[in-house]
């Protein structure tokens, strides 16, 4: 998997366990909202959380005081799928598996790419709602042949 930019460290702990090739990782917070200027992010804060060298280190973003923490909605990644046997498309032989639930659209382009998709409106409360909700998980693994 290729290194995201920006993640909160349980994201990275939790895609990284997977040993994916493109991954993404929501937790089961109850609200979990977009900031302006943050494209492709949502976040779950911590008021608790006041110092910046804590939050830091956790992979969250000082916001108004309080830590708030980010997760990708979006993940691209490229791959080399070899070259093909003779007479074959490129990607002849790369398989894939993807263990992804709706909302997640997850697609592999056996010619090399992978594309995850969490749809969040921007500007809104991402996700809402009374009480805790599931943690959602998309994880793809990309195996190339030989």
């Amino acid at each position: 998997m290729q290194n995201v930019p920006m993640a909160a460290a349980d994201y990275r702990s939790y895609c990284n366990g997977a040993d994916a090739s493109g991954c993404l990782y929501i937790p089961g917070e109850e609200i979990l909202n977009t900031l302006p200027g943050y494209n492709g992010y949502i976040f779950s804060f911590d008021e608790l959380v006041t110092d910046a060298g804590v939050c830091r280190s956790e992979g969250g973003i000082m916001y108004y005081g309080s830590c708030a923490y980010p997760y990708p909605v979006f993940y691209r990644a490229n791959f080399n799928p070899g070259t093909p046997p003779a007479g074959q498309q490129i990607g002849a032989g790369v398989t894939s598996r993807m263990n992804c639930a709706a909302p997640f659209m997850p697609s592999v382009d056996p010619r090399g790419a992978i594309q995850l998709n969490f749809p969040v409106a921007a500007g809104a409360s991402a996700l809402g709602g009374s009480g805790a909700r599931p943690t959602y998980t998309c994880v793809v693994q990309v195996n190339v042949p030989q």
